[in-house]
């Protein structure tokens, strides 16, 4: 569903022939962005492999992050694997080697411990997504889009128009849409155990060790 059709939805939701469509699109993003804060979503899981790493570089020498960033997951210069540390620590860590850490402020990252020669840097992270407009749809399969028409109608009725009758329907548009996440994260859920073909094995937060993870269930 494009934004349009989830106008479409929304306003059947709410029994209104039509709303200003600039606050129903502004809306229509909150809801969206709030919904892909919750979870690190298979979907919007990608990589970046722009930056290189060189031997001249130091702890200080800064690299740009994608401009869709949200969150790292793993970073990688050549084949070898770099794990995060603090943006307060780097001095810490200035001489050592197989380090990150991230600049936020000024959407930048640096590789701490440089490789012999030049090397890609491939980062592994999660992204944030563009703005939904009529013409364009979530990112998300269509089936679980009816979310944020629901989300929206929550929005709508409890803080815009909140005359008694809305106020009543909010809770049911809010479960309606909470059904629907229920199903949406088994399916994300499914495509992450897919992804490490069914093993049980947790997930590795950032900075731990595969093999040590493996090891917690000999």
């Amino acid at each position: 569903m494009n934004g349009a059709a989830l106008k479409t939805f929304f306003l059947g939701l709410i029994d209104e022939e039509d709303i200003d469509s600039t606050l129903f699109y502004q809306l229509l993003n909150v809801a969206k962005n709030r919904r892909e804060a919750e979870r690190d979503y298979m979907y919007l899981r990608t990589k970046d492999t722009s930056q290189t790493s060189s031997p001249g570089d130091s702890y200080t020498t800064m690299k740009d992050l994608p401009s869709d960033f949200r969150k790292m997951l793993r970073v990688f210069v050549g084949d070898t694997e770099h794990y995060g540390v603090g943006f307060e620590d780097q001095i810490l860590y200035e001489d050592g080697a197989q380090k990150y850490y991230l600049d936020m402020a000024n959407d930048q990252f640096a590789i701490i411990g440089q490789p012999a020669s030049t090397e890609t840097i491939t980062q592994f992270y999660v992204k944030t997504t563009d703005d939904i407009t009529s013409t364009t749809s979530p990112l998300f399969p269509s089936r679980f889009h009816p979310i944020l028409a629901y989300d929206v109608a929550g929005y709508y009725t409890m803080g815009i128009d909140a005359d008694n009758i809305y106020a009543r329907m909010s809770p049911e548009h809010k479960m309606a849409a909470e059904l629907l996440l229920d199903a949406m994260i088994k399916w994300d859920d499914d495509l992450a155990l897919a992804s490490q073909n069914y093993s049980a094995t947790p997930f590795l937060h950032e900075g731990e060790n595969r093999k040590d993870s493996i090891n917690m269930y000999d």
